[in-house]
């Protein structure tokens, strides 16, 4: 993991929920936000709509079958947790190959923290993404530069991502 991470460089904002409305702080990394980044981060580098639905389609596929999802171009890599001796279902890592964020780690339903298994934060993240990927894709595509992603951004962004469980 390189040591100059965006997540690194930039304000407390970044790629967290912030300020939820009923007045209670958000996650300091927002999944949806995370992927989001990612796919920016792919759009500025040239891909296409249907390569961008493509992946996530490939990304899913892999989440439900609890297989490791690799890109040959830099996006995200999966990669599910197996203990031993080699038991599936226990979560997943999640690995941004752009260099923007830590990898994140995904624990099973059945190994709760603060009572919301983090797994299933991950599969809503992904359905989202999925469901919301025209429109998601056409927010991301008015950037034009990494740099561009500011706090006014990311708000507009969080507005139309599907299947929120805050509004």
């Amino acid at each position: 993991m390189p040591r100059n991470l965006e997540i690194f460089n930039r304000e407390e904002w970044f790629l967290s929920e912030g300020m939820r409305d009923d007045g209670n702080v958000g996650y300091p990394i927002y999944y949806r936000h995370a992927l989001s980044y990612s796919i920016a981060k792919n759009i500025i580098d040239g891909k296409n709509k249907a390569w961008m639905k493509q992946e996530v389609d490939r990304l899913i596929t892999s989440f439900n079958n609890e297989k490791s999802y690799q890109c040959d171009d830099k996006f995200v890599e999966l990669y599910p947790l197996a203990i031993p001796p080699f038991e599936r279902g226990k979560g997943f890592i999640l690995v941004d190959q752009t260099d923007s964020y830590y990898p994140l780690v995904f624990y099973s339903d059945s190994s709760e923290r603060e009572g919301k298994p983090r797994v299933s934060a991950l599969k809503y993240s992904l359905e989202s993404i999925k469901d919301g990927l025209e429109e998601i894709y056409d927010k991301l595509s008015e950037l034009s530069h990494e740099s561009e992603w500011d706090f006014d951004f990311q708000n507009d962004l969080w507005k139309i991502y599907p299947g929120k469980p805050y509004s």
